[in-house]
């Protein structure tokens, strides 16, 4: 979006409805300007919403149906203002702003109105939130209040009226707490709406107020522990809280529940510096980060709420089985955040547990197969199936059990190839030059005129790698010293290896030497090591 004139004043705000268009909203100068994306194409040229002096707090939301409420504060004259626009779904501009509140702050006496926050339930109904102080320079007071209301669905909505207790009224000789400005307003998808915001009684804490769709604020409600509300919703209907601390705690509102004690189990000591943030996802599941600092090293943590059921995948279970012969049943468990796990009720007072198991019926009879999946935050999902189990088959007289059929046997272990026929053709030799080949005819040919290399050959029962290690052949007390390794790949048959005397690029003294072979399959299986001698004399 092109910006020019005096410059932006305030944040931008952005919001992207469900259909894909995206409203952002800003103040450049003394004017609030908006500019409209929808599914494609680029953003309209800014145009300008009007408003009384000074606007400001700009707060913005889209709702289920992709239509988009704006808020924000100014003032006319002497009147401070909550003021909204609304863009119906799909139409590229805003209607004419509506006040939500006018208020007048009286002889002597300062308004100021900040803190505005929107948020849209599943019902396209929309909640709004504002913080109020009222400074009395006369005498010397601040009295301080979140108010709000909510706007009924749709491009005909209207404002209800203002919440009847106020939220938090107090009289105080200082300034506003900073803290109090930092409430948290979200709506999940079982049409509640929650606001929370730090208490100012003398014992701390926070204080929340929820309300459903088609209805108003409930009472206030102080909770524990205090600290600075971070509040998500997850579209399935869990309303997640998170309090900043040395120890951050959580809280989950489920579906259709109230908010449940805090819990700081899944959090560790995180010394101080702690900054907590929540998100939920379309399937009621949500997760925590936080950033810890414990001395000088920094971290990054995270816990997850699992309200999201496991699934049992890939159940199969017999349809027909014979009583005393035994019956596999076997489960796929799955959840997405954490491991799951199966327990098997056969419908005959027994159970098993785990995702392949056996069971022998002992009497005919129609039985109902349940198995129940579960994960690590308690969610459980049952499936049942249908089994018929026929008598026994008749064997030495009436109704005798047919035996089940005896222990497998062992799987057959591979053997490790067998390495056999090693020799050289030649015992003693000089080394060859280092440009004679180390395979083929043409060596060997050359080698038996010339007495200098040899030839190695063996025979293998499975193609594999063949390792010849060259030691020296160590004088009475001392020990073999390890010059090297050859390596080849051969067949399961007759093969050969010219040697000349060299390893690598390193030429074998005068002396005596011994040649280790070992062979291993594509499986790792090694064959015994099998060692010839050998002596390298000096060239003529």
């Amino acid at each position: 979006v092109p910006l020019s004139g005096a410059g932006v004043g305030n944040r931008p705000v952005l919001a992207i409805a469900p259909d894909g268009s995206v409203a952002v909203a800003w103040v450049e100068g003394a004017a609030l300007e908006v500019s409209v994306r929808g599914v494609t194409g680029a953003f309209s040229a800014p145009s300008t919403i009007p408003t009384g002096t000074g606007p400001t707090e700009l707060s913005i939301a889209a709702g289920p149906a992709s239509d988009i409420l704006l808020a924000w504060t100014d003032t006319n004259g002497a009147q401070g203002r909550v003021m909204t626009a609304y863009r119906p779904a799909g139409g590229p501009h805003f209607a004419t702003p509506v006040s939500a509140v006018s208020i007048g702050p009286g002889s002597g006496m300062s308004l100021y109105l900040q803190a505005t926050q929107v948020a849209f339930d599943p019902a396209g109904e929309a909640s709004l939130i504002w913080l109020r102080t009222v400074v009395d320079s006369g005498a010397n007071t601040t009295d301080t209040r979140w108010e709000g209301r909510w706007r009924t669905a749709g491009p005909a909505g209207a404002f209800a009226g203002l919440f009847p207790h106020d939220f938090e009224i107090r009289t105080l000789n200082t300034t506003l707490p900073t803290a109090l400005d930092t409430g948290t307003l979200a709506a999940d998808a079982s049409g509640r709406t929650s606001f929370v915001w730090p208490a100012l009684a003398a014992g701390g804490g926070l204080d929340m107020a929820t309300r459903t769709t088609g209805g108003g604020f409930g009472a206030t409600q102080t909770v524990q522990p205090s600290g600075v509300p971070r509040l998500d919703a997850a579209a399935a209907g869990s309303s997640l809280m998170v309090v900043d601390g040395k120890v951050p705690a959580v809280a989950v509102a489920p579906a259709g529940g109230t908010l449940g004690a805090f819990d700081a189990t899944p959090f560790h000591a995180v010394g101080t510096g702690a900054i907590a943030v929540v998100a939920g996802d379309a399937a009621g599941d949500a997760a925590t980060l936080w950033a810890s600092k414990d001395g000088t090293v920094f971290s990054l943590r995270t816990t997850a709420y699992d309200a999201t059921p496991p699934e049992a995948r890939a159940l199969a279970v017999p349809a027909t089985a014979t009583a005393g012969a035994a019956a596999t049943f076997s489960v796929t468990p799955w959840d997405a955040l954490t491991a799951a796990s199966a327990t098997w009720d056969f419908g005959d007072g027994t159970t098993a547990t785990g995702a392949s198991v056996q069971h022998a019926y002992a009497t005919a009879g129609d039985r109902t197969v349940t198995v129940t999946v579960a994960d690590q935050g308690g969610n459980t999902t049952t499936a049942t199936r249908s089994i018929s189990v026929a008598p026994p088959v008749a064997s030495g007289g009436p109704f005798a059990p047919v035996p089940g059929p005896g222990p497998a046997p062992a799987p057959k272990v591979p053997a490790a190839p067998a390495l056999t026929g090693v020799k050289l053709t030649r015992t003693s030799f000089a080394v060859g030059p280092a440009a004679t080949p180390l395979t083929g005819k043409a060596h060997a040919a050359a080698s038996k005129k010339t007495a200098r290399g040899t030839v190695v050959q063996w025979r293998l029962s499975a193609a594999a790698t063949v390792r010849l290690t060259v030691a020296t052949v160590p004088a009475r007390g001392k020990r073999s010293r390890v010059i090297g390794t050859l390596r080849r790949t051969a067949k399961a048959a007759a093969s050969r290896l010219a040697f000349s005397g060299r390893v690598g690029k390193r030429a074998l003294a005068v002396g005596s030497y011994k040649l280790t072979l070992t062979a291993t399959d594509a499986g790792g299986r090694t064959s015994k090591p099998v060692t010839v001698r050998f002596r390298v004399l000096r060239a003529r």
